[in-house]
Formats: C-alpha cells, structure tokens, sequence
C-alpha cells in the first residue's frame, strides 16, 4: 500500500485523532529501498497535535505526514516538513527527502518509538493564588481595552492593576532563570499564564523551533490538563514580546470570551508583530513595567528597544550583553519589591504583597 492509503487507513481506525507519520526505509528488503515502514503516533491529547510530537522526536528534517489542517498554527514555521494528507494535491504534496512518497511501498506499520515533547516550560498546580476572591480577569479586561494610557485611582482595583505589571515584570525573570539554569534557551522570550486569582499556573520559554515562549506555555498547560482546549476563565497570558503569527493563531485558538493578552515589547517584524491586533502591549495602557526605584527608574520595554535593532528583535536580545543585564535585573526586582515594608492594613498594600510574595516564590522554585 501506499502512504496515502495507509494514512487513510489510520484515519478511519482513529476518528477524529490527530495523527502524523513519518517513512523509514532501514532495514527493506532492496538495496535501493522503495520500501519502507510508516511509524505513527496518535495523540490522545485534542489539544496537543501528534505532529508536534514526531517533529521533537526525529533527528533529521524528514517529512512529517499529518491530518492537521493547513492552516493549523504549527504550520506557520514547520510548513516546509509536513505533508498534509487531509487533501493532498499530488506528488508535489507527498514529497519525502530522496524522493516522493508516492514511489514509496509500505511494507508495515508500527507506532513510533521515544514520542517525546521537548517543552520549554511546566505547569505548576491550580490551587487559589494569592488574591482572595479573585478579580484579576475582569480587571486585565478592562486595562486591555482602554485606548491610552490610564491608571487606576486607588484601593484593591489599583492592587490589581499595578499587580499586572508585576506579572509582566515575571515574564522577563523566566527568560533571566531560562538564561542561567537552561541548555535549551533559544530567542529571549518569555511567558506566563496567570489565574484570576493570581496564581502562575504555568510558564514556559522560547526553545527555538516551533517551540516558541507561548506555544511552550500552552503546550505545558494542556499536556497537564488532557481534553482541555481552553485557557482557564479570566487567565491572563503575559509575554515579553509581542506573540508572532504561529503563538497568536494559538492563544486565539484557546482564548474564551474573559481572556487578557499583554506583552512588554513590540516586535516589528512581519510575522512577530501578527500578535499585536489581539492583544495589549502593556506600557500604552497603564504605567510601564519598571526596574529599579526613583530616581534611576528603567523602563523595561523602553530601554531593551534602544539595546536591539529594531528587525528581528527575539533574535537580538540575547546578542547585547546591556539587554541580558537588564533581564536579570527583573529577577531582582521581583526580590526588592517584594521586601518592601508595607502597611497590611491598606487592602491596596495587602494584595501587592500577597502578589509579590508569591510571584519571588514561584520564580525562585522554577526547576528548569
């Protein structure tokens, strides 16, 4: 049989599964093999694609058979080593490295050996987090959607306001614990996903690939919750840098109706800037992020804009020693802030410290 019709095969012993495969031809029967065994691997998660797992897996860059739609967000960067066999348009649609599968015979199939996602990032519980009775959702709703800058006049509105710069401040400090105690660290980009009640529910870090900040943050999240396809009401993503057209097709995919999108920095480029229609860049509608105390205060977006060209910006952050100092300095000011002595009584005080606290916690109990 041949690749399609095996394919096809699987999609009817599998209804409704995402599937992907790939062809080996060690160990046919010819010296110059136009057999070969078609390896598969069926997801059992809706929201993690079974491609994603055979592109982790495998060591070459041959071509990876999928059912996933062609418009499916790990097509966006993966394009030219999927093969989709939803409506396979020919030869031109079944190519395989050396020649196109269509020439191919399969002599078998197997489920593929050592299916393993590389996930830049974790999951961390959902237990309450450190706002009693919640409300952090409905308040990055309505920052998200002011049109200028603005900020919140007092009390525990202001707490929770303010307490969205700090988690945006806690996206940057995972790239500073990715860029010390990871191997896998590829652009400076990270992320957060945060509950209505405060708690980091999980996080994650762009480990180049496909596996950019967000989509390794969703990844951890979904493979923790099977048979989930939406983010949590009233969570909220922060990212560092604007999500490019691969994260934002993504969240767009899980977002519900009380969903909030942040990012720190604009990312100018063609497919990194897609992000920005559907989500909010923080600085323009509440007070920047900031390190450091007056009269040294330094904004972070601002100044990582001034360190790295403006084209390719998760490319560059990482390549001046100035941005990557900074970055580390989120870290530090998650510790400084956190420390402050605060008047407990004041419900506005109680919240930020309650925030804080728990945010120096999670980031120092990162195991990467």
């Amino acid at each position: 049989m041949d690749v399609k019709g095996e394919f096809a095969r699987l999609e009817r012993e599998n209804p409704g599964k995402s599937i992907a495969a790939y062809l080996d031809p060690a160990g046919s029967s010819t010296e110059a093999p136009t057999r070969a065994t078609l390896y598969y691997h069926v997801s059992t998660n809706d929201s993690v694609p079974a491609a994603a797992h055979v592109l982790d897996s495998l060591e070459d860059r041959r071509v990876v058979y999928t059912n996933l739609a062609s418009d499916h967000w790990l097509t966006t960067y993966m394009s030219s080593q999927l093969a989709h066999m939803q409506n396979p348009a020919g030869r031109n649609e079944l190519r395989l490295w050396q020649r196109n599968s269509v020439d191919w015979t399969v002599e078998r199939s197997a489920r593929a050996p050592g299916m393993a996602l590389r996930v830049g990032g974790r999951f961390l519980g959902d237990a309450e987090g450190p706002i009693a009775g919640g409300g952090l959702g409905a308040v990055a709703k309505e920052v998200a959607a002011r049109s200028a800058l603005a900020d919140a006049g007092g009390g525990r509105e202001k707490a929770l306001e303010r307490a969205l710069r700090y988690y945006a401040l806690a996206a940057y400090a995972v790239i500073s614990r990715a860029r010390h105690h990871s191997t896998m660290l590829g652009n400076y980009v990270g992320a957060i996903l945060v509950s209505d009640s405060g708690r980091i529910l999980a996080w994650g870090f762009n480990s180049t690939s496909f596996h950019h900040a967000e989509v390794n943050l969703m990844l951890a999240y979904f493979l923790a919750k099977p048979g989930e396809t939406k983010l949590p009401a009233n969570s909220v993503v922060f990212s560092s840098l604007t999500p490019c057209k691969q994260c934002a097709t993504l969240l767009e995919s899980a977002r519900g109706t009380t969903n909030s999108i942040f990012y720190g920095q604009f990312d100018s480029g063609d497919f990194g800037k897609a992000g920005a229609a559907t989500s909010a860049k923080i600085d323009d509608v509440t007070k920047p992020v900031s390190v450091g105390g007056k009269p040294a205060r330094t904004f972070v977006a601002g100044t990582l804009d001034t360190e790295v060209a403006k084209q390719n910006i998760a490319q560059n952050i990482g390549k001046s020693e100035a941005a990557k100092t900074l970055i580390d300095r989120t870290l530090d000011e998650i510790g400084r802030r956190s420390s402050k002595d605060r008047k407990l009584a004041d419900e506005e005080q109680t919240v930020k410290s309650a925030v804080l606290k728990h945010i120096k916690e999670t980031l120092d109990a990162i195991a990467i």
